[in-house]
Parts: C-alpha cells; sequence; structure tokens
C-alpha cells in the first residue's frame, strides 16, 4: 500500500518522464528502487488541462500485472 509521500514521488516521477519526453522525443524511464515501487501494482492516469480539468486522455492497468 501506498502512503502520502508515495504518491506524492509518484506524481512528481511521472511529471519529469512527460517533461523529459517533450524536451527530448525520447521516453528516458528512472530507475524507482523503492521496494513497494518494484512490486506488481494496478495504475491508472488521468490527465486533465489546467485550470480548466478538460479530460485531455487516460491510460492504465486496473489489475496488479506489472511493477511501477
Amino acid at each position: 500500500m501506498f502512503n502520502q509521500q508515495d504518491g506524492e514521488k509518484l506524481v512528481k516521477l511521472a511529471r519529469r518522464t512527460v517533461e523529459k519526453y517533450f524536451e527530448n522525443g525520447k521516453l528516458v524511464l528512472e530507475e524507482c528502487k523503492q521496494k513497494n515501487f518494484l512490486e506488481k501494482h494496478g495504475v491508472f492516469v488521468t490527465i486533465e488541462t489546467y485550470p480548466e480539468k478538460n479530460l485531455r486522455g487516460c491510460i492504465g492497468y486496473p489489475d496488479a500485472i506489472l511493477a511501477l
């Protein structure tokens, strides 16, 4: 299970990953060494515009089939 600090780390990681992709056009994944991030989890991400909060897209797996 994740706590608030874990959630904040994951959001920051996701933002950095998207920013890096737009900077260099390549997907660069940072290594997550935190034990609970290496376990299989379901994850779902929703992207909205700011500040209007209009839906731009979403993707994910509700079942725990992959590590984060």
